[in-house]
């Protein structure tokens, strides 16, 4: 929940989207509108969305679960049971908000804006199916931070060349991320530390649950500091966007009904789908964290995420952040605490000590998001780069997945994001070059030339035998200028191009002698000194170069300006690459010691994350 103000009018009705609304913490006011009857009010339900087509699944999946069908027919039915449900269950929060004032329309929203996730939660943690519950805790908050709010960047950037939304409630929004990342990050952290210090299994896990239990409890009390913080001493720096008022369409009676009843449908519906867990994770070669992290999140959040890319391609902004930004951070600050508080009510050890590579992921997702919110602009690039994350993360764990159940599922490829260098190409009024003239500009391009005469030296430092230690300075000085050379064709080119066709080639040949160098250590078997010379090559770009640019170019002039969108698309794309690197090393991390297949399994992660 990050936004509040008046509901939108009731021609708008992509924004009366129940659960949508919730998570967008999304208050009216009453105005003099027909005053609705029992009879109108059932007629609302009924027409509040499309998803009630859906509403048949629910009788047929408790019907399932009595009788005792095959758990894979009562997975199927209780899942889309649940999710007309849960657009239900928001329908009926968001009247009764109508009925009162915001504070306390801002906390009913607060409170069962993920009732859905919540009960599924609990019921999956008196089953003992604590993976499950960590799995589909995280896969809410990665499905609204990557996929959703990738979506609606996406579609809404392709309608809208540049879209704006609140800095404030972005900022505030990334900030109580960080607090999220630091409460998960310890509890698995500490279970590290304490593997190698000789303590028991259960000892460990005793001392990790005891933290994460303190944790919780400074979770929920910050929550509850964030909501006075925004519904009370600083709501207006989340005002957002003027929109018409809307009146109730449901009677007050009803809409309690609607959330009784809604809720004990869903109850029963999530109790029969919890139930069937273990069985098709068997039967479709499933880990139980994927159907966590990957499946259950569509229960809970599939009417928010259509309702969220509506209102993206109306370019109400704030509103998208409010549903997906803010929807996450109730089940980081809210849900997720009040599961493991409910572990211990249950005996049943629930704690933050999330796996390596769940760990990862959640910290590089969050780190990759707050980068992209920060500025309160988005385009279809951050949104392409929002879902190629999502793509990525799912492609881990379902890889990981089938290769340790044994299967051999062929990872489908996902969007090719390619990028073009976007250099500016200065066309250069002058005579037409000669040979002789364009003979003496190669000569005199650069000073590195005059190591041109190490290039016949390499050669013969090889065929000649001359030793390993003269052969890799000769040749590695050699390389300089040839470097040089290299690019300042690849220059010359592109000037003779259009401005699309220079930036694929100086893509392409920017780097080329990397990529042979590469190749050819590949080619001998040193896989080491290629992921060695790739960071390398980042790193000295990154940190080296750039350092001495900054440090020379300051002592000159004090203070020097850059094109900050150039650079935000690169600290992004950036971002993306991180989230690429990190989760084979955290495959690699949550697999030492467990399978034998752990290398394999890694490569063509490694290979699919590449193509993403």
């Amino acid at each position: 929940m990050a936004h509040y103000q008046p509901l939108p009018s009731t021609e708008d009705h992509t924004l009366a989207d129940g659960q949508a609304s919730a998570h967008a913490g999304l208050i009216g006011y009453s105005i003099a509108h027909e005053k609705p009857t029992i009879l109108s009010s059932l007629k609302s339900i009924l027409i509040a969305s499309p998803l009630n087509i859906l509403l048949f699944f629910v009788p047929l999946g408790i019907f399932a679960g009595l009788i005792g069908w095959d758990e894979q027919y009562i997975f199927v039915l209780n899942f889309f049971a649940i999710i007309p449900l849960a657009k239900l269950l928001g329908v009926a929060t968001e009247e009764i908000s109508l009925r009162t004032n915001q504070t306390i329309g801002g906390l009913l929203n607060a409170t069962f804006g993920n009732m859905v996730e919540a009960i599924v939660a609990v019921l999956a943690l008196k089953s003992g199916l604590v993976r499950v519950v960590q799995a589909s805790l995280l896969g809410s908050i990665l499905s609204n931070l990557l996929l959703v709010l990738g979506f609606c960047f996406f579609l809404g950037g392709l309608k809208f060349k540049t879209q704006n939304f609140n800095v404030t409630a972005a900022q505030t929004a990334a900030s109580l991320f960080c607090l999220t990342i630091l409460a998960l990050l310890l509890p698995a952290a500490l279970k590290w530390q304490l593997g190698n210090s000789g303590l028991g299994n259960d000892e460990i896990e005793a001392i990790v649950l005891d933290l994460s239990r303190v944790t919780a409890g400074v979770l929920l009390l910050v929550y509850i500091l964030y909501l006075i913080f925004q519904l009370k001493t600083h709501a207006y720096l989340f005002e957002g966007e003027e929109v018409e008022e809307e009146a109730p369409k449901i009677t007050f009676p009803v809409s309690i009904g609607l959330l009784l009843i809604s809720t004990l449908l869903v109850s029963v519906n999530a109790e029969y789908l919890v139930g069937s867990i273990e069985g098709i994770s068997e039967a479709w070669n499933l880990s139980e964290t994927f159907v966590g992290l990957i499946l259950l999140p569509i229960v809970g959040n599939a009417a928010e995420h259509v309702s969220a890319v509506s209102v993206a391609m109306k370019n109400k902004m704030d509103l998208v952040i409010g549903i997906a930004v803010g929807s996450s951070m109730q089940i980081a600050l809210f849900v997720t605490p009040l599961c493991v508080i409910a572990g211990w009510i249950f005996s049943t050890p629930m704690s933050l000590a999330f796996g390596p590579l769940e760990t990862v992921v959640l910290f590089v997702s969050v780190f990759v998001t707050n980068s992209l919110i920060s500025d309160g602009e988005s385009n279809w690039l951050e949104g392409a780069l929002l879902m190629g994350s999502y793509a990525v993360i799912a492609t881990s764990f379902c890889t990981m997945t089938a290769k340790i159940s044994g299967e051999t599922n062929t990872v489908v490829e996902s969007t090719l994001i390619m990028q073009s260098d976007n250099l500016d190409i200065l066309e250069k009024k002058a005579t037409p070059p000669t040979v002789i003239s364009s003979l003496k500009t190669i000569v005199f391009a650069s000073y590195l030339n005059l190591l041109i005469v190490f290039v016949p030296l390499g050669f013969c430092s090889e065929y000649l035998k001359w030793g390993d230690t003269p052969t890799f300075i000769l040749n590695f000085l050699a390389i300089v200028p040839l470097a040089k050379l290299l690019g300042f064709a690849t220059e010359e080119i592109a000037l003779k191009t259009n401005q699309t066709i220079g930036g694929l080639l100086n893509a392409t040949f920017g780097n080329l002698v990397e990529v042979l160098v590469s190749i050819l250590s590949l080619r001998q078997g040193l896989y080491r000194v290629v992921q060695a010379s790739l960071l390398g090559s980042i790193l000295s770009n990154l940190l080296l170069v750039l350092g001495f640019c900054f440090f020379l170019g300051g002592l000159k002039k004090k203070t020097q300006k850059f094109n900050v969108t150039a650079a935000q698309t690169a600290a992004s794309l950036f971002c993306l690459t991180i989230l690429a690197l990190f989760l084979p090393a955290a495959v690699a991390w949550q697999l030492s010691g467990t399978s034998d297949k752990g290398e394999q399994i890694i490569l063509n992660l490694s290979r699919a994350s590449a193509v993403n």
